[in-house]
């Protein structure tokens, strides 16, 4: 079975990502910190990392540098309820930073397919 770590600090928006990818195992965090501590128990299981973009106390993008920093090419999703062109210049540099691929960005809100098809394109070929 496909894993994928979640990190969202939203429960309702945790709980609708947990119903639309239910065929997925599912590894919640709602910290940066959980996210990592659960990235260094099971990286070697994680197909995909979906995130929200802002966090309390940082960037789900800085948390995806950190999980890429140890698994290069980790498949990322980044869901945020700000169009990109609102993002502030450090979301922009963290994110010319993690590259494009592989790489999606979803805007909230967003269809449950929208986020269903995205990790399908971002699933590694088995």
């Amino acid at each position: 079975m496909r894993t994928l770590l979640l990190l969202d600090d939203q429960p309702s928006v945790m709980k609708l990502m947990r119903r639309i990818l239910s065929e997925f195992q599912i590894l919640e965090a709602s910290t940066a910190d959980e996210a990592e501590l659960l990235f260094g128990k099971f990286q070697d299981v994680i197909d995909v990392f979906v995130t929200e973009i802002t966090l309390p106390t940082t960037s789900g993008i800085e948390v995806a540098l950190i999980l890429r920093s140890i698994v290069n090419d980790l498949p990322v999703i980044l869901t945020s309820c700000d169009p990109v062109s609102n993002w502030d210049s450090s979301l922009y540099a963290g994110l010319a930073q993690l590259g494009e691929a592989p790489l999606v960005i979803l805007q909230k809100p967003f269809q449950g397919d929208a986020l269903y098809d995205a990790v399908w394109t971002l699933l590694p070929s088995a």
